[in-house]
């Protein structure tokens, strides 16, 4: 029986931003500096200019626990004019995690300071067997962001976020 690592959540960002970067798919057209590139599900990454793209974020916090939720919704839009009806479907996705802060990663203090400003992250978190990854990734904004610690005890961190737009595969961890 193999062993699945749950261990695997980190938030990055990559020059900070106060909206959400646009998703652009990668079907023919440039880039604009800082859209979220992908090519039809998977996570290709951030463009730096009109014709190249990097996956090199900054980490902010990589968690010692943490809880990832999706849920889909059907709904229905309209009727179909044959008795039927026609229906919408849609994703949300939400991200609890917590964990240590160091003195020479300060997590706590960068998670606080995203939250305060009002930025944008990256998520991203693997799954999968030892020796074999599964990456997902997609943008969230901090909901909360609690910084925990006494007298000579270790600090923790305790962030939630909720997703915006879709999640996508990341085929190059």
């Amino acid at each position: 029986m193999a062993v699945i690592n749950a261990n695997c959540v980190a938030i990055y960002y990559y020059e900070g931003t106060t909206s959400k970067r646009p998703v652009l798919d990668t079907s023919g057209s440039t880039y604009t500096v800082g859209d979220f590139v992908v090519n039809g599900d998977e996570f290709t990454g951030i463009a730096t200019s009109t014709s190249a793209v990097t996956t090199t974020l900054t980490l902010v916090g990589a968690a010692t626990n943490s809880v990832i939720e999706v849920s889909n919704a059907v709904e229905n839009v309209a009727r179909d004019g044959a008795g039927g009806m026609l229906q919408q479907t849609s994703q949300t996705w939400s991200v609890q995690a917590d964990g240590l802060i160091q003195d020479t990663n300060d997590a706590g203090t960068d998670l606080f300071k995203i939250a305060r400003d009002k930025k944008y992250v990256v998520v991203k978190w693997s799954v999968g067997e030892t020796g074999s990854t599964e990456e997902f990734i997609g943008q969230a904004l901090i909901d909360t962001v609690t910084l925990t610690g006494s007298v000579d005890e270790i600090a923790n961190y305790s962030v939630s976020l909720t997703g915006v737009d879709d999640i996508y595969y990341n085929d190059t961890p």
